[in-house]
């Protein structure tokens, strides 16, 4: 299970990502919070993330990073990318978590420097960012990964995902997607959790808005056995199983054969997801 710890300034956005992951809705992920002064936790059967307190005289409480960074698998520094007069502060913070790293972080853990906020108008690419707070040495000793992100953009949620799960998402998770959406003729196929987190999604973006759309929606009213949607031209159907405490969903959009056989080979998905999940956290855990 990866742990994953987001540290950042006050109002950076730390806190509507955690909730956007918890419920897959940017209209809870973009209401006004009030600021935590406790390290706030989401935890699901694959994923850890700890959200450490922003405001200044939590953000540089050592015992925090005592406590989290020693089981860390990866660092997640928040910045509120339209906030161009904070950036000089970001970087005062970077320079404390380096410390903090050096003193109680594991070798070669991965820090993910994420531009948030880039719906807003002010908000500048974290390529820009980058030059402004990381030193030339920096990118290549933390092996930093650059993300811009949006509560508002489900593929830069979905992105986020995958550099949070890292090499672990390299065990053939998105090969067996990759099969589903071949054999059904799809233009998109999909693995979800019981959280509706995606775990692979391979083919059309299209997919995507439809399950925040439409599909979602449907998802939180109730655990469905399966579900089969068709819209003009587009058909849909997935199923789901449980696994170790956890749902599990597999899915296709645009399926060119039939529901029957869409079913049988999302079951399929699914059964080889398990056994190869189960391998892979057993491995790390």
């Amino acid at each position: 299970m990866p742990n994953i710890i987001f540290c950042g300034l006050d109002e950076a956005g730390k806190t509507s990502i955690k909730v956007y992951l918890e419920n897959i809705d940017k209209e809870q992920a973009t209401r006004p919070y009030i600021a935590s002064t406790e390290v706030e936790t989401y935890r699901e059967h694959y994923l850890s993330v700890y959200v450490i307190p922003g405001q200044e005289r939590f953000r540089y409480t050592e015992i925090f990073y005592q406590q989290y960074f020693s089981v860390a698998d990866r660092i997640g520094l928040v910045v509120d990318a339209s906030d161009h007069s904070r950036f000089k502060e970001v970087k005062e913070y970077w320079t404390y978590l380096k410390e903090m790293i050096k003193k109680y972080a594991s070798k070669g853990i991965e820090v993910i420097l994420i531009a948030h906020k880039q719906d807003k108008k002010e908000a500048v690419r974290v390529e820009e960012i980058a030059t402004k707070i990381l030193s030339k040495d920096d990118i290549k000793k933390y092996k930093i990964r650059m993300l811009n992100t949006s509560v508002l953009d489900i593929f830069s949620m979905y992105e986020l995902l995958r550099a949070f799960y890292g090499d672990l998402k390299k065990v053939g998770l998105d090969a067996i997607v990759e099969v589903l959406c071949s054999n059904t003729k799809a233009g998109a196929a999909f693995l979800i959790d019981g959280q509706m987190l995606p775990i692979s999604v391979v083919g059309s973006p299209d997919a995507l808005k439809f399950m925040e759309e439409i599909f979602y929606p449907v998802f939180k009213r109730g655990i469905l056995e399966y579900i089969a949607l068709k819209f003009e031209q587009i058909k849909f159907v997935a199923i789901s199983k449980r696994a170790d405490g956890d749902i599990v969903v597999a899915g296709v959009y645009d399926y060119k054969i039939s529901l029957k056989d869409a079913i049988d080979y999302c079951n399929r998905a699914l059964i080889k997801y398990i056994e190869e999940a189960r391998k892979r956290w057993k491995s790390v855990s």
